[in-house]
């Protein structure tokens, strides 16, 4: 169509590029084109850096939910926090991805359909859960208590009392959180 709303009947139309199409085929000498390709990882190499991964992305909005324990409103990282700092551990079990037959069913059920049940839990195999204590928690949660320890006791070991009385890092001031939640259990 032309801009004035009539169709172009006699003339040939040339298709425009898409504004995310390919860039042409370079016709430069192979060495120069290398070039060319070798300056665009590093580009993205620095965009990379300077923002977070999806993944980080996601788990950053996972533990920034909001839960509530004992009428308290919280993070889903401050649960977290509180209870590794009250002594809780995650702990991975394994466990059928298909559960067993209730025990109505199973009487319900005939012998072959009693096998065919067992079968399918053999072949679907386990499946990790994860908890912290007594609780089911996500993956995500797992993780964080996880680094939680580690951070907590590489640092005990390693620092020593002439530490910093106010540290920079977030990451550190979580950890001095939660060392303090400690002693005020403790002692």
């Amino acid at each position: 169509m032309r801009s004035d709303g009539a169709l172009n009947l006699g003339e040939p139309q040339v298709p425009t590029p898409a504004p995310n199409a390919a860039a042409p085929v370079s016709t430069q000498a192979p060495a120069q084109a290398g070039a060319t390709v070798a300056a665009a990882p590093e580009a993205t190499e620095q965009t990379s850096s300077t923002q977070p991964s999806i993944a980080d992305r996601r788990a950053a909005a996972t533990l920034d939910k909001q839960v509530r324990e004992n009428g308290e409103f919280m993070t889903r990282r401050q649960w977290v926090e509180r209870k590794v700092a009250s002594g809780l551990k995650p702990v991975i079990k394994q466990e059928d991805r298909i559960k067993p037959m209730t025990r109505m069913q199973f009487f319900r059920a005939t012998n072959e359909e009693q096998r065919a049940h067992e079968k399918r839990i053999k072949e679907a195999g386990k499946k990790d859960v994860y908890w912290l204590g007594d609780y089911e928690v996500t993956k995500t949660e797992h993780d964080l208590a996880v680094s939680l320890l580690q951070g907590i006791q590489t640092p005990a070991a390693a620092a020593p009392e002439s530490a910093p009385a106010t540290p920079t890092d977030p990451v550190a001031k979580r950890r001095a959180v939660l060392q303090a939640l400690r002693d005020c259990i403790a002692g």
